[in-house]
């Protein structure tokens, strides 16, 4: 028991000391005004891509972190599948969850995003797992 409460006080500290560096830097804190984004998003992302400016666009850093769908398209025709799961794996995990607490949260707001978010068809959530575990599966309204 003594370990665990050790350990318990060590991530306290630790999460002390990320927002610390969070605070301190100007482009985290920015990027903490965001929903979603608290210290440890904002300090990652800030670690992880450094300067922005190095992408033209956003989707081009989307691209880097693995988070644009992979393209399987011939003939013209446009096929869009799951996505790349390229780059950090934990920066796009960290960023995956920060959307999934707005959307957790969407539902009691009445502000632009939170009704497009609440708008949105409820996905089939599957996670990166092997076969043999079991994937869990949201019903869409109306079922």
């Amino acid at each position: 028991m003594a370990d665990l409460l050790a350990l318990d006080q060590r991530m306290t500290e630790l999460d002390r000391e990320i927002a610390l560096i969070a605070n301190a830097d100007p482009v985290a804190k920015r990027l903490q005004q965001l929903r979603g984004v608290g210290p440890m998003i904002a300090t990652a992302l800030v670690a992880t891509v450094g300067d922005a400016k190095q992408f033209a666009n956003g989707r081009q850093m989307a691209a880097s972190i693995g988070l644009t769908p992979r393209q399987n398209s011939s003939g013209g025709k446009e096929r869009l599948l799951s996505i790349s799961k390229r780059g950090d794996t934990y920066l796009r995990t960290l960023l995956i969850h920060g959307a999934r607490s707005i959307v957790r949260t969407a539902k009691g707001k009445d502000d632009r995003l939170s009704q497009w978010v609440t708008g949105l068809p409820r996905p089939v959530i599957t996670t990166s797992r092997p076969s043999r575990w079991p994937t869990r599966q949201l019903a869409s309204p109306g079922r």
